[in-house]
């Protein structure tokens, strides 16, 4: 293992900093949130700065129904209303802590493969995950608001801390709290960082066997609890009906099934998924037989770490195509101990590379800092070939959006009515960037003095026997301001 010295060790540490900010913040605000999880999430944390709904979150599940949210556990809601916070509500700040987090995870990618193998397998794993497709440009990366870095980042330190619990009791007790995290983050979903671990933990079990293991065990369930329990004692059944029982429902057939997966059971061909994607099949197809051929050289007792880490990479699609995930961007937990294996391929190449040229072609071999400033140019130029936003953006989101600027002019308390329909395929996206209350929209409603401002269908306006001024319509989307 090559040493690394305390000034190299900042330098690199800043170059990973700088190079995921540089990549994950100017781009942040755009394109709107989408119609989905995304926005979601970021009503909720809304509603936890303008409604005051911080200890027991609320959204609009219906337009007429401020109700309480219990179908994800707050923390990752928490972190985008302190940032609403500051930066008001906007895109930007629903998708700042996210990136954030994402810089975060790469640090410990990073650090995670200096420890186990060298720095440059470290510094590789890190410029890799940055500009890793599923963690930088899709859906639920690391430019979203969703909740799976979140996820990511807090099962990766629980998984990591608890194996090396093995020869450092001490790393156990903030394993306990990183678990704890990743529950907060997802809620069951951090169940994958279990499996995961499980194998680790029946071979070396006499290493858990310890009042460090036990002080994890309590400090991780008593930070999970703490909230539940609050909520339960505030609304009772919900919070179980919403947390625990739904989730359950949907993994045993409450999911939508998408392809044509393998087995009847599963909700998604996630075999298929990988098999389709070079982003994923490239990488394990040349970490597979990078573990065989050590295996071949050094043996099985030599090449622990490789293979824990590629169990590490292959259990979670298979955990998930059991359980009855239904989405791609649920194998995200297996991105980081794919880029450390692939950190750990690259310190080999640049191993024998080095060893091919002598002093005499010094100019040739990579050093320190021709081997950072190589990963920060290739990380550029790949980072290049994606969108400069979160995807290309959905023409439903946009629509939203553009329609809720309608509504700019109006008194933030001022009641928005939406008809159903008039928003497809859902209002969220409208929810969040209106920033106002709602409510449903109807006929009878509107033919009774009763709305001002309204999203109705256009095709429904001869139905009204008020007089309306149309303030924006996008294709049979209509913004209007209804006349007493």
């Amino acid at each position: 293992m090559i040493k690394l010295d305390l000034s190299k060790s900042r330098l690199i540490h800043f170059l990973l900093v700088s190079v995921g900010l540089l990549l994950y913040i100017p781009a942040l605000g755009k394109p709107p949130l989408s119609v989905w999880d995304e926005s979601i999430y970021a009503n909720v944390a809304r509603h936890m700065v303008v409604n005051d709904y911080w200890l027991i979150p609320h959204m609009y599940w219906a337009p007429d129904a401020l109700t309480p949210f219990f179908q994800k556990p707050p923390l990752v809601m928490w972190l985008q209303a302190t940032s609403m916070s500051v930066f008001g509500i906007n895109t930007f700040a629903a998708r700042l802590p996210i990136a954030l987090l994402t810089v975060v995870l790469a640090v410990v990618v990073y650090r995670i493969g200096r420890d186990l193998y060298d720095w440059r397998a470290g510094v590789i794993s890190g410029l890799f995950l940055l500009v890793f497709p599923s963690v930088y440009s899709f859906g639920h990366s690391g430019r979203s608001g969703a909740l799976d870095v979140p996820l990511v980042l807090f099962g990766t330190l629980f998984v990591w801390w608890a194996y090396r619990g093995r020869e450092d009791p001490s790393l156990l007790l903030p394993a306990g709290a990183a678990a704890a995290l990743a529950v907060l983050s997802k809620g069951i979903a951090a169940g994958v960082f279990l499996i995961i671990l499980a194998p680790i933990v029946a071979i070396y079990c006499q290493y858990y066997i310890n009042l460090e293991a036990l002080k994890g065990a309590i400090l991780g369930t008593v930070l999970i609890l703490l909230w539940p329990i609050y909520a339960y004692l505030q609304h009772g059944d919900a919070i179980i009906q919403g947390l625990i029982l739904r989730q359950v429902e949907r993994s045993q057939g409450g999911l939508t099934t998408y392809g044509d997966p393998i087995f009847g059971f599963m909700n998604y061909p996630y075999f298929d998924f990988i098999l389709s994607n070079e982003y994923y099949l490239l990488p394990i197809t040349i970490v597979a037989l990078f573990i065989g051929w050590l295996i071949y050289r050094k043996g099985f007792s030599s090449t622990s770490s490789e293979i824990f880490l590629f169990w590490w990479v292959i259990s979670v699609p298979i955990t998930f195509a059991v359980v009855g995930g239904n989405h791609g961007w649920y194998i995200l937990p297996m991105v980081p101990p794919l880029t450390i294996l692939i950190g750990r391929v690259g310190t080999e190449i640049v191993t024998i590379w080095n060893g091919i040229f002598n002093e005499s072609d010094n100019y040739l071999r990579l050093s320190t800092m021709k081997l950072l400033l190589l990963g920060v140019i290739v990380t550029l130029v790949i980072a290049s070939v994606y969108p400069s936003g979160v995807g290309a953006g959905g023409a439903a989101q946009q629509q939203q959006q553009e329609l809720a600027t309608a509504f700019e002019h109006t008194d933030s308390e001022e009641v928005i009515y939406i008809q159903v329909g008039a928003l497809e395929p859902r209002y969220y996206t409208f929810a969040f960037y209106v920033n106002r209350p709602l409510d449903s929209f109807t006929m009878e409603k509107a033919n009774q003095n009763s709305p001002t401002y309204a999203v109705v269908k256009a095709s429904t306006l001869t139905d009204m026997n008020r007089n309306y001024v149309i303030l924006k319509q996008i294709n049979d989307a209509t913004a209007v301001r209804i006349n007493n």
